[in-house]
C-alpha cells in the first residue's frame, strides 16, 4: 500500500505537475439509437465487451513476440552470459543472480510469463519461497512492456499520459522493493 501511495503521490505531484487540469469536454450521449431500450442497452454492453476483447486481442502479438525475445536470450546463452557479467555487481548489493531471468521475462514478456519461469524454477528447486517473497516488490506489478502496449492502446486519453504515470510507477516499485529487501 505504501508502495502505491508513494507512486500515486510522485505521479500526481512530480510527474504530472504540467498535465492539464481543465477536463475536457466528453459527449456523453449514446449514439445508438436504440440506447433507451433493454435491448439497446444490451447493445451497448456488447459493443464495450467487443472493444475489450479487440484490446486483448491486439496485444497478443506484443506478447507472443515479447516471449520469443526471452526464449531466444535463453537458448541462445544470453541469459546466463548476462548473469556472469551481473553476478559480481549483484553480489555487492545482496541480490541473487537467480533473479535475472525472472526479471528479464517479467519487463519483457510479463507477469503471466515470469510467473510461468518461476514456477518452474521453483518445481527445480532453484528458487525458494523466500527469495520469491524478497523480489516480489519488483516482479509482482503491471508495469512492464506489454502492460504499456496494452494500456497505450485503450485511448488517446490513456496513451497520452503513459510517461507520468510510468515514472510514477518507477517511484512506486522502487519504494515496494525497498520495502521487501529491508522488512520482508
Amino acid at each position: 500500500m505504501i508502495g502505491g501511495l508513494a507512486a500515486a503521490a510522485a505521479t500526481y505531484c512530480l510527474f504530472g505537475r504540467n498535465l492539464s487540469a481543465t477536463e475536457a469536454k466528453l459527449d456523453e450521449t449514446l449514439h445508438h439509437r436504440t440506447a433507451e431500450t433493454a435491448k439497446g442497452v444490451l447493445d451497448v454492453i456488447n459493443h464495450a465487451g467487443a472493444e475489450a476483447f479487440k484490446i486483448a486481442v491486439g496485444a497478443i502479438p506484443m506478447l507472443v513476440l515479447s516471449l520469443v525475445a526471452v526464449t531466444a536470450l535463453k537458448r541462445f546463452g544470453a541469459i546466463d552470459a548476462l548473469t556472469e557479467l551481473l553476478a559480481p555487481v549483484l553480489a555487492l548489493v545482496n541480490v541473487d543472480p537467480l533473479l535475472i531471468l525472472p526479471a528479464l521475462t517479467k519487463y519483457l514478456a510479463g507477469g503471466t510469463a515470469m510467473m510461468g519461469v518461476v514456477d518452474d524454477m521453483r518445481r527445480a528447486g532453484q528458487m525458494s519461497a523466500e527469495l520469491l517473497n524478497a523480489s516480489a516488490g519488483f516482479l509482482i506489478h503491471p508495469f512492464d512492456i506489454p502492460g504499456v502496449a496494452v494500456l497505450i492502446t485503450a485511448g488517446k486519453r490513456v496513451a497520452a499520459v503513459w510517461k507520468p504515470a510510468a515514472l510514477g510507477a518507477c517511484v512506486g516499485i522502487g519504494v515496494r522493493t525497498l520495502g521487501h529487501a529491508f522488512f520482508v
